[in-house]
């Protein structure tokens, strides 16, 4: 954490040249205010953090100014110095300091913050071999708190983008829901299933968002399909059922030319595959077939077999249970059966039902 990296290394330089303070401080756009963010103090120095309560406080008329035009402000006597007024030599010495070096940090060629530090060893001045080492310390700091709050503003970003991502892939899956009414909420529910089962199996957070995201359109495919045909309520002919298959393929060619960070296409289009090589589209067999696939074909059919299709009523999840049970590791994976009867008849899972 780039704060506490930063404290840790204001102890260490300051215990090296003897200075009793040294701080990092944020300087407003127009100069007034400063935020001290992070700080190392002798034990017998009052802490600014504190003082200020890490809260944006006046900046001193003449750092600014003295940053601004000189580059570095170096101060080796506050009683003698003539650019600071009575108020501003009673703040410092408040926090007991004598002498000072502020150095500047830039943001894309403007003033952004101070790197400060107090009181070197004994009343020696600062050397130049110090000030020197100070400025290249400088350089590291603000380097570091660029690439900090760089990477903040892109993960804010990169969160904006998969809110957006959910909430396109959540409509996709509503047009489907429109065209064949019966399978309304159908993906959801089987999303929510293949999650659990996912995290069940302790997968990685980013590989269940990928399942997630592909379960919410696994049947994208079938926007290809006549509606009189999802519809149909009586047996498809051997001709219909040949067509409805295809929708593993279709939905492959829509999702591909997604850019997901994911193989939902792929996971789409092998998700009624089965280890033996009796599934479709491809017949693939045993590795061949995605893990998240895998996990996805187990859960559509379990929640298939217990939910109304226009053709027959639900069938139960006692019978979905003992269907996905009787062919574990011959057409699904036995793991992903396992996690799936643990939730159901050990953990109390249930579909969600709208």
């Amino acid at each position: 954490e780039v704060h506490e990296v930063i404290r840790d290394s204001l102890r260490d330089i300051c215990t090296f040249t003897g200075a009793s303070r040294g701080y990092v401080g944020l300087l407003d756009k127009e100069l007034n205010t400063i935020t001290f963010l992070d700080e190392w103090h002798s034990p017998d120095s009052d802490p600014l953090c504190d003082m200020t309560g890490r809260k944006p406080v006046k900046a001193l008329s003449w750092v600014s100014e003295g940053l601004l035009h000189g580059g570095q402000l170096i101060v080796e006597d506050l009683e003698s110095s003539p650019g600071l007024d009575l108020g501003e030599k009673e703040i410092l010495q408040k926090v007991g300091t004598r002498s000072l070096i502020l150095l500047p940090m830039y943001r894309e060629e403007k003033l952004d913050g101070v790197v400060g530090f107090h009181d070197p060893w004994g009343n020696q001045v600062w050397s130049n071999q110090d000030i020197n080492m100070l400025k290249t310390y400088r350089d590291i700091v603000s380097e570091a708190l660029q690439r900090d709050s760089s990477e903040k503003e892109l993960h804010r970003n990169l969160e904006s983008l998969k809110l957006t991502l959910e909430g396109t892939v959540a409509a996709v899956g509503k047009i489907l829901e429109v065209r064949d009414p019966y399978t309304a909420g159908h993906q959801k529910r089987v999303a929510q299933l293949a999650v659990s089962i996912a995290r069940e199996l302790e997968l990685p957070e980013e590989q269940v968002k990928g399942i997630y995201y592909a379960a919410l359109v696994h049947d994208i495919g079938k926007i290809h399909i006549p509606s009189e045909i999802l519809s149909k309520p009586e047996r498809l002919s051997e001709i219909e059922e040949a067509l409805v298959k295809h929708h593993c393929r279709y939905g492959w060619e829509i999702l591909s030319h997604v850019d997901f960070p994911w193989p939902v296409s792929e996971i789409v289009l092998q998700h009624h595959e089965h280890l033996d090589g009796t599934g479709y589209p491809q017949g693939l067999r045993e590795d061949k077939i995605l893990l998240e696939a895998r996990i996805l074909t187990v859960s559509d059919i379990v929640e298939a077999m217990s939910s109304d299709r226009p053709y027959r009523p639900a069938m139960g999840l006692d019978a979905a249970l003992e269907s996905i049970q009787r062919y574990s590791g011959i057409r699904y994976d036995s793991r992903v059966v396992t996690a799936c009867l643990a939730l159901f008849r050990e953990k109390g899972f249930t579909l969600l039902r709208d």
